[in-house]
């Protein structure tokens, strides 16, 4: 991701545009367009590269910050259960 310049769709630096031009605009933002394919490539590159009980947790999310987080989130979980498992066991 990082030698395509997607990375900072992951990692929440990067904002979509306004989607419309202005408020009282039918016309789309060309940035916004441009921001969301890039978007939706990096989304397509995790949900590519998880396994398939995992895509099932996050196939319903719309950006890749979305899915990154919610992945980040049950792993963290996950690790944190562990950690006191192994405290438990010594």
């Amino acid at each position: 991701m990082y030698s395509q310049d997607l990375l900072r769709y992951v990692d929440g630096s990067s904002t979509p545009p306004l989607e419309k031009l202005n408020a009282n605009s039918t016309e789309i933002n060309l940035e916004y367009i441009k921001w969301k394919r890039s978007d939706q490539l990096a989304l397509s590159w995790i949900l590519s590269t998880v396994s398939e009980s995992i895509l099932t947790q996050i196939i319903s999310y719309d950006t890749a910050r979305e899915a990154w987080v919610a992945l980040a989130n049950a792993h963290a979980f996950q690790s944190n259960i562990h950690i006191l498992q192994l405290k438990g066991d010594l």
